[in-house]
């Protein structure tokens, strides 16, 4: 019976492949093929050492951590869209994706309007109605832009962008171009020096990010810093996001028009801060922390931010010279209201955008 049974298996396989009817690996085989791609990736970069802040290249890996959905740059590797259903343009797309797939309509047009990046090829959706869209404009200039570059400008069917950026909102745009890099913090400049360099009646404030290793916080974190004009932006060098297209999506393409600094040891750059007449000042939720609304900044301050997760590090803390904290709303009475528990804290983006606010405001320097 057992082999009588494996005969009429074989026999109807053999009559499936005959009449074209695919085969469960072929069917399973696209699928396959798109996730090691959306699995590959690797931001590298490398760290100088003497000398003044420069452009990074490339040289490092950055690790992943299990938990975090977006680390890495989305770019394809030597896996491919294997043939079968499901295939199609997306697969070709795929094959010729020279860098990486940057995408959404501000990403895309601050890469063009920067000229940071070498542009290969402009995908725009076939069929993209512009005329209904009030970002219709933004799209024509992006086109130009990209001719203007030196890249070709193809139509792409919409379901092909979508598996090219993994399912992420590309708004009809997306941009195969060269990696964004670092740039490389080897020596913290001279207080007094960046307070001349600064407009009058304004003090230097520098946002450093501590390990913040999603790409949505990196992302709203550097938006809101270019948004409020900090003189510049340090991350840690490891264990932090890459600068990737979803870090450039969170930040509405901020990233693509600032400089991010990076450094080998964020505690070493604090400290050479804090010798070179920086006010390091950290983010902190604890009691004992400064309330930021009696602070009084006097002097250019380096604003330290830690992970939303453990928050500033130990060894970063020593080096503050004061911890600010964001005190919730209080009642009437004038206590601080209770605050129920998963909404005790502000997420990193917004607590640095508040911080930020309040030390740049020109009633907050004494």
């Amino acid at each position: 019976m057992l082999v009588s049974g494996q005969l009429r298996i074989c026999c109807l396989l053999r009559l499936a492949r005959k009449q074209g009817f695919p085969s469960l690996w072929q069917q399973a085989a696209p699928q396959r093929a798109f996730k090691t791609l959306r699995e590959r990736g690797a931001a590298r970069w490398r760290e100088g050492s003497g000398g003044d802040a420069v452009r990074s290249g490339r040289g490092g890996r950055y690790d992943s951590h299990p938990g975090q959905r977006e680390q890495g740059r989305e770019r394809g590797g030597n896996g491919r869209p294997m043939a079968g259903n499901g295939g199609g343009g997306a697969g070709r797309l795929f094959e010729e994706l020279r860098g990486e797939a940057l995408y959404g309509v501000n990403p895309v047009l601050g890469a063009l309007k920067a000229g940071r990046r070498k542009v290969h090829v402009l995908y725009v959706q076939d069929g993209l109605e512009t005329g209904k869209r009030k970002d219709g404009g933004a799209v024509a200039r992006a086109v130009v832009a990209a001719k203007a570059a030196g890249g070709r400008v193809e139509a792409a069917d919409k379901h092909d962008l979508n598996l090219l950026v993994d399912h992420r909102p590309h708004q009809g745009l997306v941009l195969d171009c060269s990696p964004l890099e670092w740039s490389t913090m080897n020596i913290f400049p001279e207080a007094p020096a960046a307070l001349r360099a600064a407009p009058a009646g304004a003090l230097p404030v520098w946002l450093a990010l501590d390990e913040i290793g999603d790409p949505q916080n990196l992302g709203a974190a550097l938006r809101v810093a270019y948004f409020l004009g900090v003189t510049g932006v340090l991350c840690c060098g490891k264990h932090s996001a890459p600068l990737s297209p979803a870090v450039s999506k969170a930040s509405a393409g901020a990233m693509e028009r600032m400089d991010v600094f990076s450094c080998a040891s964020m505690p070493r750059s604090l400290t050479q801060a804090a010798s070179r007449g920086w006010h390091v000042i950290g983010a902190g939720s604890e009691p004992s922390a400064v309330d930021c609304r009696g602070f009084k900044l006097s002097r250019p301050a380096v604003l330290v931010v830690g992970s939303e997760g453990r928050g500033l590090r130990p060894v970063c803390r020593r080096i503050c010279e004061d911890v600010l904290r964001i005190a919730p709303a209080p009642w009437a009475s004038g206590a601080e209201r209770e605050v129920p528990e998963g909404v005790d804290s502000l997420n990193v983006s917004v607590a640095t955008g508040i911080l930020l606010h309040h030390l740049l405001a020109g009633d907050c320097a004494a």
